[in-house]
């Protein structure tokens, strides 16, 4: 058996498959199977998979077009590798990915998964993501958002089917998040501090055509996350925390100091926890960063540089070590300064 599934679902990815499969086939590492399972596709796609004539390249396909989460729980049945990797048809993955991920999981036996840090290209703007590397960071990060790229995931079969993880098709378009999150609550999660995946931008990608019920599905795995620390929660308050997280609807004289008071209350729940659904520390880093970005976006600046410098939410934290990415910093930096 090998050690490695690949696991890559397709469907009418004729145009980008063949650069995805050969950044498979040209790793340094070799003991995997590439697992392309075509959910139905009427493109050239088959055509294309067929000229492949590697033998670790194994091709299953769905009967009719069962869409991606039923063709993603297909391909953890059929996968045969000690560890699972996820690959899009659309993205590159870097030649030594494979390679890192497995010492990395080979070397921390407490990590049931790890994701790396990726490159966007064939968009603009093209960027350099970094999500957290700690697992106690990616635990807390996940109260908010994945703090995983799925394409870049690596995980233990046996763990999954152990707990019996898959993904859960009530869950659209975010199923990889809320998999995370259940995930999470039975191992440990990491990423890679390295660029091993390059992360195809295009209009097609289901983040730009379905955002709508992205954003509903989004909202509800953030309410979920909400409800392990704060089962008691009213309609309301789970209203605000979600337009909070979002952003949105942030209106009023008041707000600030509402959204103080939430974040401070949430701090504050975890903390009494005997065992806290979040990790402590990290869980304040994570509601102060939320505090300053708010901050940075609320459009009365004065008002926003007052709150900021009286908040209990700053004290312990310089503004510019909780903020992580160079936007944010600069955004940070243009509202306690008054530039617009």
């Amino acid at each position: 058996m090998p050690k490695v599934t690949v696991l890559l679902p397709a469907y009418n990815a004729g145009t980008y498959l063949d650069a995805a499969i050969d950044s498979i086939c040209n790793q340094t590492y070799s003991d995997f199977e590439l697992l392309v399972v075509d959910d139905g596709s009427t493109d050239s796609s088959i055509g294309r998979l067929q000229i492949f004539r590697d033998q670790r390249v194994r091709i299953v396909r769905n009967d009719s077009n069962l869409g991606l989460i039923a063709t993603l729980n297909r391909g953890l049945r059929e996968a045969r590798g000690e560890f699972i990797a996820r690959m899009d048809a659309d993205d590159i993955a870097h030649p030594r990915r494979l390679e890192r991920q497995v010492t990395f999981l080979d070397e921390r036996a407490n990590i049931g998964l790890c994701g790396t840090w990726f490159q966007t290209f064939d968009g603009y703007p093209r960027r350099t993501v970094r999500p957290p590397t700690e697992p106690e960071e990616v635990h807390a990060r996940l109260f908010v958002q994945s703090p995983l790229g799925h394409p870049t995931v690596m995980f233990r079969r046996r763990t999954f089917e152990e707990f019996r993880l898959s993904y859960d098709a009530a869950y659209p378009h975010c199923e990889d998040y809320e998999l995370w999150t259940r995930a999470a609550m039975v191992t440990r999660l990491a990423n890679l501090p390295e660029v091993l995946l390059k992360y195809r931008m295009h209009p097609a990608q289901v983040s730009s055509a379905k955002r709508g019920e992205q954003e509903q599905t989004l909202d509800r795995i953030r309410g979920r996350q909400l409800r392990r620390l704060h089962p008691d929660v009213t309609a309301q308050e789970e209203s605000f925390h979600l337009d909070l997280l979002a952003q949105r609807n942030l209106v009023g004289s008041d707000v600030l100091k509402r959204v103080e008071e939430w974040l401070l209350f949430l701090i504050e729940k975890n903390e009494r926890c005997p065992t806290p659904p979040f990790p402590r520390t990290e869980f304040r880093a994570l509601l102060r960063e939320r505090w300053l970005q708010i901050c940075a976006a609320y459009p009365e600046l004065s008002d926003a540089v007052t709150a900021f410098h009286r908040s209990p939410l700053k004290s312990g934290t310089a503004a510019f070590a909780v903020a992580r990415t160079r936007k944010l910093a600069g955004d940070i930096y243009r509202a306690l300064h008054g530039i617009r």
